[in-house]
């Protein structure tokens, strides 16, 4: 299966690595190698030989998408989430540097730390959207996560041509039932 990239953000599409289809979870970050072609797909900056994650990195990267996800998902009272997010993130050890353009990063020389400090960034700048504007996909049985950026404010679906057209004619359907049903009785 592709990856999804739905949320509008690196670290929610993080969180959309474990769809449902067709009812089941589908792990999209089963082996490291899904979890560097994710990463190349995100970031398209060729990696040094040796910087592709390995299984301790990839089993790290799943617990801060799943602290994440708890994170985003929380609403406004999120602070224990923060809490265990903040608990894998202490975890890491950087060193801050400045690059030529001035933007502070933090950096290691170890390479499975430098990774893990990538995601690390993501998943920091996805906790500072507006938690108004992230939202769960309205299809119950959705489980993807967006950053709404329209003007208004007020998307629904992750997606209006698979979500939005299902549950539109869900509710369509539903309207006429009933009102065959309400026909049947009279």
């Amino acid at each position: 299966m592709d990856f999804l990239w739905v949320g509008n953000h690196p670290g929610i599409d993080l969180c959309n690595t474990v769809p449902v289809v067709e009812g089941v979870a589908v792990e999209l970050l089963a082996e490291p190698g899904d979890l560097a072609a994710w990463l190349d797909a995100v970031r398209p900056v060729p990696r040094p030989a040796g910087h592709r994650p390995d299984r301790s990195t990839l089993a790290w990267v799943r617990r801060l998408r799943e602290a994440l996800r708890s994170v985003l998902t929380a609403g406004t009272d999120r602070q224990r989430e923060l809490d265990a997010l903040n608990s894998i993130l202490g975890e890491l050890s950087g060193v801050p540097f400045v690059d030529a353009s001035g933007k502070l990063e933090l950096r290691s020389a170890n390479a499975q730390e430098q990774i893990r400090l990538e995601l690390a960034s993501m998943a920091i700048d996805a906790c500072g959207l507006p938690s108004d504007r992230v939202r769960c996909c309205a299809n119950p049985r959705c489980v993807l996560l967006f950053h709404d950026v329209s003007k208004s404010g007020s998307r629904r679906w992750h997606d209006m041509a698979t979500c939005g057209n299902q549950a539109k004619a869900a509710a369509h359907h539903a309207r006429v039932k009933g009102h065959r049903e309400d026909q049947r009785v009279r």
